[in-house]
């Protein structure tokens, strides 16, 4: 009896450990993307290089840096129905489309952009509608560029002799409208996000005041003119552009670093000096007085004022680097989350709140995340990586999608296994302390670590390996950035699964898709909806899916099994929508009804609650 109860408890424990380590997706494709010498990463700013449109297909903007004895048949490989290389200059942009499904729909390349020859044109955006927005650079000043009324219709005499252009064109490839864009420090260093009536929100960045640009009482009206050591440091400007191309409004900004939009509100985080002029944080927010790296801002969509803003970082130490800060910033309907890279020893402990899943910075670098409330107050806190130097090079390194976060990283050599059991990899590809290991992990909205998994196989590049996370529209998620490794990275059913004859130590890029393993197999489907659910069994929390909910203003009724009414509750006129329950339903078996805002019921679900 006594062995019996000792296997028995062995078993749950197991289980228990199980639960908690599980990784629930699965890689359905893999490619490598370009050829040797290809760089695939946010160059310039967060999201400016990897996009992907309603249906899933993924677009990607790529830097071929050309290897001498290579020729135009090597590289005009990767060409599908677009401009072949140009190899009297070096790099080349690059530009390819894959599908959801794996299979390459496109593949070309798009100009050149180095020194003083400026001649290109790369994709910037993709808004809800399919529209695509395209960046065009020439060297010199052209004008008669511009279509009638938008924000620009005159050119701008840049300093640097550059004439940039914004487009937007329809998914069939219409030109519907180009405004001139004004003095920029980077042709390419232009971001854009869009709401959900197609409204653009543009940020780039400038050294010098441009003339007419804001409007009145946004967030910033001058020019913020400060300098470090004798040098011009940069503002950035946010225009927000109508879906005709006029301003609406428009602010300076300290430099923006990212920037996410959520129900009519623009969060952004910036970096942040010592010396420069002017009040950014509010009383009420985490920390509106002692000054630190970062800011996180709250900017309302509608007026470009600012609704509040908050320091965030340890303090400032003279002479000495406390590590890269904060990488970016994503926002759901759970919270506003940021992410990035601390190496203050001075305060280990700054970037963990109680009860976090790493309490400390441990080695010489760690990653943080952090979750704040959309009123500025930090939430819970978290540092995260090995007890070694943990950093991200891809800079870019989280996503969310509702509850669900993905962060990424890199570890340098193998000071510990950070991966859980039963992940993607566990094992860590790279054991010289010199070399890099890519990591990703999952964390949910109460800051729980889910799972965490390596990427990757032996081998490494010049530039180091670069790794990013993407979530798309259905939960699933890519990783993509730059990587030396021949192996661990492409699939059979991937359009290039395997390097091309690399040349040593020179990078390419690559993407990786995932999905969740049988998402749907305990859904209950009818036929005169599309109305799905998952995750089930669960633990409170799960999603509804459905076209038809994107029409109407849908509800939910949940009961038990008595017909007893447990929860009501309206849901948003999108796709998906996440439904929080967790705490509010106990263990046991209930019935889900989906009513139409007319009350017909459309869908009834049997869920599970564990």
């Amino acid at each position: 009896m006594k062995n019996i109860i000792s296997l028995s408890l062995i078993i749950l424990l197991f289980n228990s450990a199980f639960s908690q380590t599980t990784f629930t997706y699965q890689r359905t494709w893999g490619t490598y993307v370009g050829g040797t010498g290809n760089l695939l990463f946010d160059e310039y700013k967060v999201g400016t290089n990897v996009f992907h449109d309603s249906q899933n297909n993924i677009y990607t903007n790529s830097t071929a840096y050309l290897v001498s004895g290579y020729q135009n048949s090597y590289y005009d490989q990767y060409v599908l129905g677009g401009n072949n290389c140009d190899l009297s200059v070096s790099p080349n942009l690059y530009h390819s489309v894959y599908s959801a499904n794996a299979p390459m729909i496109w593949g070309g390349y798009k100009g050149i952009d180095s020194g003083t020859i400026h001649n290109f044109e790369i994709l910037r955006g993709i808004d809800h509608n399919n529209n695509k927005y395209i960046l065009k650079a020439y060297s010199g000043i052209i004008n008669n560029l511009s279509t009638s009324g938008v924000w620009l219709t005159q050119n701008q005499n840049l300093p640097s002799n550059i004439t940039v252009t914004l487009s937007k064109y329809t998914p069939s490839g219409i030109l519907l409208w180009t405004t001139y864009l004004p003095n920029t420090t980077s042709a390419r260093g232009v971001i854009l996000r869009f709401d959900e009536d197609s409204n653009i929100y543009l940020v780039s960045d400038t050294k010098a005041d441009i003339p007419g640009l804001t409007t009145p009482g946004v967030f910033v009206e001058n020019f913020i003119d400060y300098q470090t050591a004798n040098m011009q440091l940069s503002n950035s400007y946010i225009v927000k552009l109508n879906s005709s191309g006029q301003k609406l409004w428009a602010t300076y900004s300290p430099l923006i670093i990212d920037y996410e939009l959520y129900d009519g509100s623009m969060y952004a985080v910036t970096d942040y000096e010592q010396n420069m002029p002017g009040t950014y944080t509010d009383a009420g927010t985490f920390q509106p007085l002692a000054s630190a790296q970062n800011l996180i801002i709250k900017i309302n969509a509608n007026t470009g004022q600012k609704d509040w803003g908050t320091f965030y970082g340890t303090p400032f130490s003279s002479g000495l680097y406390s590590g890269a800060g904060i990488y970016g910033i994503e926002v759901s309907s759970t919270g506003v989350y940021v992410s990035g890279e601390n190496m203050d020893q001075s305060n280990p402990t700054y970037f963990a709140t109680s009860g976090a899943f790493k309490p400390q910075l441990t080695g010489d670098s760690d990653l943080f995340l952090s979750k704040f409330g959309f009123t500025g107050n930090r939430l819970w806190s978290t540092y995260f990586g090995t007890n070694g130097y943990d950093t991200s090079l891809a800079f870019s390194n989280l996503s969310v999608f509702d509850n669900k976060i993905l962060i990424t990283g890199n570890q340098y050599g193998a000071t510990d296994n950070i991966s859980t059991p039963l992940a993607f990899l566990n094992t860590i590809p790279n054991t010289s302390t010199n070399w890099s290991n890519m990591y990703f992990a999952e964390f949910d909205a109460s800051g729980a670590r889910k799972w965490c998994s390596y990427y990757g196989g032996p081998g490494t590049s010049f530039w180091g390996e670069y790794i990013t996370p993407r979530f798309l529209n259905d939960g699933s998620f890519i990783l993509y950035g730059t990587t030396g490794s021949p192996t661990g990275i492409g699939t059979e059913n991937g359009a290039f699964p395997y390097m091309l004859n690399p040349a040593v130590q020179q990078s390419f890029g690559y993407i990786g898709k995932f999905d969740l393993k049988n998402p749907l197999s305990t859904s209950e489907v009818l036929s005169q909806t599309d109305i799905q659910l998952y995750d089930n069994p669960n633990d409170g929390n799960f999603y509804i899916k459905g076209d038809i909910l994107q029409k109407q203003k849908a509800s939910i009724k949940i009961s038990d099994w008595s017909g007893r009414l447990i929860a009501t509750q309206n849901l948003e006129k999108e796709k998906i929508n996440f439904i929080q329950m967790k705490g509010k339903l106990s263990v046991g078996n209930y019935l889900l009804e989906v009513f139409s805002e007319k009350a017909e019921q459309m869908k009834v679900f049997k869920i599970t609650v564990k």
